[in-house]
């Protein structure tokens, strides 16, 4: 069984899902932090990376999504100085503009797919995810 909906919750909310033995327990901390408690469980838990949303040139961290609006102009968002091999980032065409106005992503000294250059998105509607594997390759695009 599959049940989608969209729950909009406040700050220190707990939300308890299963039965005594077999249940998922999230604390949602503040806009951007969940803690996960679950014991024992079969199946599969998905978490997503929290949202930020941009217009403007940004420093930009691991472990988050960045939804790009570019209507107005394109926008540079440049990488951590500092990663950790695993680590993930992933980037949406907020308003499938990226051909109009690129999003460029900065390397900030990594390479990306291997190359010592800055990535320009220059393709409408994408969504991509970039994961760091290490200092050879830097980061990688895996979706």
């Amino acid at each position: 069984m599959a049940i989608s909906t969209d729950l909009i919750l406040p700050t220190g909310t707990r939300l308890t899902i299963g039965k005594p033995g077999k249940r998922v327990e999230m604390v949602f901390q503040n806009a951007s932090d969940i803690v996960v408690t679950y014991p024992t469980i079969s199946g599969t838990l998905v978490l997503e990376l929290p949202i930020v949303i941009v217009n403007s040139n940004t420093n930009v961290e691991m472990q988050k999504t960045y939804t790009v609006n570019t209507i107005a102009s394109a926008v540079t968002l440049t990488l951590p100085s500092v990663v950790t091999s695993g680590n993930e980032i992933s980037f949406i065409d907020y308003s499938n503009t990226f051909g109009a106005n690129n999003c460029i992503i900065a390397r900030n000294g990594h390479k990306i797919e291997g190359l010592a250059e800055n990535l320009t998105i220059n393709v409408s509607g994408l969504f991509f995810t970039l994961k760091y594997i290490d200092a050879t390759v830097g980061f990688k695009r895996i979706k």
